[in-house]
């Protein structure tokens, strides 16, 4: 699909240039158009932490590629932000 290889060609070059905020608006858009897509999913998750949001499921993600390298390091990731006590 032609607009998703340019949404994701988008996201990447906002990433590049650390525009987080409009790639985080790609992924959105790619997000609603394959919503069963699990690393669109992840780098929504990616791309909410350097803009302060503290709410990141990657539940979906390490569920759907359990063997994916970064699986391990969200779970732990998740782990800690759970074991956080807000002030």
């Amino acid at each position: 699909m032609t607009i998703v290889r340019l949404l994701h060609n988008l996201k990447v070059s906002y990433i590049n240039e650390k525009c987080y905020s409009e790639a985080l608006t790609a992924v959105e858009l790619l997000v609603n158009l394959c919503p069963n897509d699990p690393y669109e999913r992840r780098d929504r998750g990616f791309l909410l932490h350097p803009l302060d949001y503290t709410q990141v499921d990657y539940q979906y993600f390490i569920h759907k590629c359990p063997k994916d390298p970064a699986t391990q390091i969200l779970q732990a990731q998740l782990q800690q932000l759970s074991e956080q006590v807000p002030e």
